[in-house]
């Protein structure tokens, strides 16, 4: 059966095709940089780096909406049959790979590609500038005139009336030889490789049961909102991918904008994060614990229930 979404998904692998060789030319751009041999190449090569990667960082932007937009549409679908069908598709093109770019559907996957390059022209960028400083030192001092000998300063020999000789240094040779060591350098530094961590999988929470949201929100904030190496779109990405049900509808309605994330965190504490509320649907939970008939194991096993909702508690809720 053919997506009722396949003109949003002929959108994404369109952005694909425009990502592609963009990504190319950066990365052939980057390469230039460990051969420029003037602070002026660098410059240039720079610039337009950065330039592209900016450009590139817009598209994923957004690529990132079409494919929430998309989303959020199967979400509010009624049919379940249908609906079922739709969200298994989504999850089948969010895990494949795009034929004939070679990218990855899942927009995480497609940030931390570029992520990868921007560390690289860092890198390369450092590189390169040390080795230019370096080789801009070694020329200058070449460049120096000789100072005139006066007459009157002339070294006479004891013997005879000659000068004597200063050997002459092959400047051209010193600055190859330098140049080599610079290059050997290079080549022989080790970098220690990036770990391929697997992908973050969060708990989804759906709001039918508000005892749950601290825990929810306990890990979204250590592994998502505290996480640096994720940007904003990143974050927004893994927080509505681990919404379902009313929790998502909820959000829905938010319009994308640079203050997202900080309205959807804002939205779900206004409704789940209430103390008080939770503490009391606790209690309730508490009150309704009976065990499922007299023998022992039963008892047991409704008395640790008991306990572990106790512990959950909070210390202010006024309960001994």
């Amino acid at each position: 059966m053919s997506s009722k979404y396949e003109s949003k998904y002929s959108d994404l692998q369109s952005h694909l095709s425009t990502i592609k060789p963009q990504l190319i030319s950066i990365d052939d751009e980057i390469t230039k940089l460990l051969s420029a041999s003037t602070s002026d190449e660098i410059t240039d090569l720079s610039a337009s780096i950065a330039k592209g990667v900016d450009n590139i960082h817009s598209i994923i932007l957004d690529y990132s909406e079409i494919v929430a937009s998309i989303k959020d549409t199967i979400e509010s679908m009624e049919e379940d049959a249908h609906k079922e069908e739709e969200q298994q598709q989504f999850e089948n093109k969010m895990d494949s790979t795009d034929g004939s770019t070679g990218l990855q559907l899942n927009p995480v996957r497609l940030m931390a590609n570029l992520t990868k390059i921007e560390t690289r022209f860092t890198r390369c960028l450092s590189t390169a500038s040390m080795r230019v400083a370096t080789i801009e030192r070694i020329i200058k001092p070449s460049t120096l005139s000789t100072p005139p000998v006066h007459p009157s300063t002339s070294i006479h020999s004891t013997h005879d009336n000659h000068v004597p000789s200063v050997p002459s240094i092959d400047s051209t040779a010193v600055f190859q030889s330098l140049i080599d060591r610079i290059t050997t350098i290079e080549s022989n530094s080790k970098h220690t490789p990036n770990l391929s961590l697997p992908p973050i999988k969060l708990e989804c929470f759906d709001g039918s049961d508000i005892t749950k949201y601290q825990a929810y929100k306990y890990q979204l904030d250590e592994l998502i909102l505290k996480n640096s190496s994720l940007n904003e779109v990143e974050k927004a990405y893994h927080v509505r991918s681990s919404l379902k049900g009313a929790t998502l509808s909820l959000v829905s309605s938010i319009p994308t904008h640079q203050n997202f994330l900080k309205r959807i965190i804002e939205r779900l504490e206004l409704e789940y994060g209430r103390s008080d509320l939770t503490q009391a649907t606790l209690l309730q939970s508490l009150l309704r614990i009976r065990a499922k008939s007299i023998k022992l194991d039963d008892q047991l096993d409704a008395v640790r229930s008991m306990i572990n909702l106790v512990q959950t508690i909070d210390e202010g809720s006024g309960i001994n």
